[in-house]
């Protein structure tokens, strides 16, 4: 090989690292949601942190993140990462802790009893639907309810009544009733008398161009029903599973090499 053929292919080769090392540090998890008496102070919903990120997590603690294409959930106490730093320790506080990349087990989505499909609204939930540009929304609710008559009705007056079918889970806005952004609707039931209050967020065609915008987009506009199904059906099915009893506990110190 030539002093010039191996110059080159050094130069590819220190492109390739650099290239890969810049991929990595872009590489950021996008925080869904949070629970428990410090992660809902520390760690803001829909704030982006790098993927190296180690989230410090008390008892109670609860943190749910899309990282790598997959929605993950951390619980404390513990220390956590999607990607686990070098020999899997840190200092925190002057104290080693380990850090683990294990989430929390998930009962699986159920079809009938959840929703499955993230643009189904659960109708028995009042608050914002997002609904995707040219579509309209569509209603869902458990296959157990019996058969019942509903009736959308908004803030003009103007109302359409339909029987719902015993079993059936989901149902096609009436194209007669047309929606806009921000328009508000009541949902009347015949079985309940208390009436579901929903709000219709119109978005944008670049509001779904990806999982991190479409998350995104679902937390900005406060559509927390779709976000909880978005949550539910997006686990990473590849993401390790912790184990439930694992705390936060001294290091032991790396063994010294022999000489």
């Amino acid at each position: 090989m030539s002093k010039i053929s191996a110059t080159r292919l050094a130069q590819f080769a220190l492109l390739a690292v650099a290239a890969g090392e810049i991929s990595h540090a872009a590489a950021e998890v996008l925080i869904l949601r949070t629970d428990g008496p410090s992660a809902r102070r520390l760690f803001r919903v829909g704030a982006h942190v790098p993927d190296t990120h180690v989230f410090n997590l008390r008892t109670g603690d609860r943190v749910t993140v899309l990282a790598q294409g997959g929605t993950r959930t951390f619980r404390g106490p513990g220390a956590f990462s999607v990607v686990a730093p070098p020999q899997g320790y840190r200092t925190d506080n002057g104290v080693a802790v380990r850090v683990q990349t294990g989430v929390v087990r998930t009962e699986p989505v159920v079809p009938g009893v959840d929703p499955t499909d993230i643009w189904q609204f659960d109708s028995r939930q009042s608050g914002n639907v997002c609904v995707p540009a040219g579509a309209l929304p569509t209603l869902w609710r458990p296959a157990d309810h019996g058969g019942t008559r509903l009736t959308i009705r908004t803030l003009a007056g103007d109302a359409q009544s339909f029987d719902w079918p015993a079993g059936q889970t989901s149902y096609a806005w009436p194209a007669s009733l047309p929606i806009a952004s921000g328009a508000t609707f009541t949902l009347n039931w015949d079985s309940d008398a208390r009436p579901v209050r929903i709000r219709t967020i119109m978005l944008g065609e670049s509001e779904a161009d990806n999982l991190d915008t479409l998350a995104s987009t679902f937390i900005r506009n406060e559509c927390t029903s779709q976000l909880d199904t978005f949550i539910a059906t997006r686990t990473d099915p590849e993401a390790p599973v912790g184990d439930a009893d694992a705390r936060r506990t001294p290091a032991r110190e790396p063994a010294a090499p022999r000489r």
